[in-house]
Formats: C-alpha cells, sequence, structure tokens
C-alpha cells in the first residue's frame, strides 16, 4: 500500500505509483476520472506533472482506452499514443460476438502494465 499514492482535485481523482526501475523514474497512472469532463481530467494531469517534476520523474504513463480522452491528452500534453490491444477468445460462438462488440473501459489498475 505505500507504494502508491492518490491524488485528487476537485472532483477529479487518479491513482498513481511511483517507479524506479532499471535508474529511471516514472510515474504510472493505474486509474483515473473527472466524472466525465475532460477540463477537469487535464488539469488533474498539469497538477499531477507539476508534481513528478518537482520529485525527479522523468515521464507519466497512462492506460487510457477512451480514444477521444486520449486523443485529448495527446493533444494536449504530447507524448506517445499508441492503441492498447486487447486479446479474447471464446470457443462459445454467441460469447465470442458479445467480446468482439464491447467497448471496454481499461485502466493500468486492470492489467499488469506495470511489467512493461
Amino acid at each position: 500500500r505505500d507504494r502508491y499514492r492518490q491524488c485528487r482535485l476537485g472532483r477529479a481523482s487518479a491513482l498513481l505509483k511511483p517507479v524506479e526501475r532499471n535508474g529511471k523514474r516514472y510515474v504510472d497512472v493505474l486509474w483515473m476520472s473527472a466524472g466525465g469532463e475532460p477540463r477537469l481530467l487535464e488539469r488533474l494531469l498539469r497538477a499531477l506533472a507539476l508534481w513528478s517534476i518537482d520529485r525527479g520523474f522523468t515521464h507519466i504513463r497512462i492506460l487510457e482506452s477512451d480514444p477521444e480522452v486520449s486523443r485529448r491528452l495527446s493533444t494536449t500534453f504530447g507524448g506517445v499514443s499508441r492503441p492498447v490491444r486487447l486479446a479474447y477468445h471464446s470457443r462459445d460462438p454467441a460469447l465470442h460476438a458479445r467480446l468482439a462488440s464491447a467497448r471496454w473501459d481499461w485502466h493500468g489498475l486492470d492489467s499488469d502494465v506495470e511489467e512493461f
């Protein structure tokens, strides 16, 4: 529990994990929410960027599955953005069709993103 931090700015919140690995220092954003208000999310990430710089971190990693939020963050903050590829399989054709058409809402908290 000591490895994680919570960041809050108004109604916007994030769960963070500061990382020091192989001589690199960065922050993984494991979850974030701004109640559907993109401007609040941008304000939260600006505050997080200043917090990170003050503590010597070099970059912030975010797993965002909503293409519109990802595009907006990339436009506002720059950096690298690439689509998340998810694998699924089911022998049941109905379940496979359901998985194929699902709208996934992934965050770093839902995966092993910390290992990459």
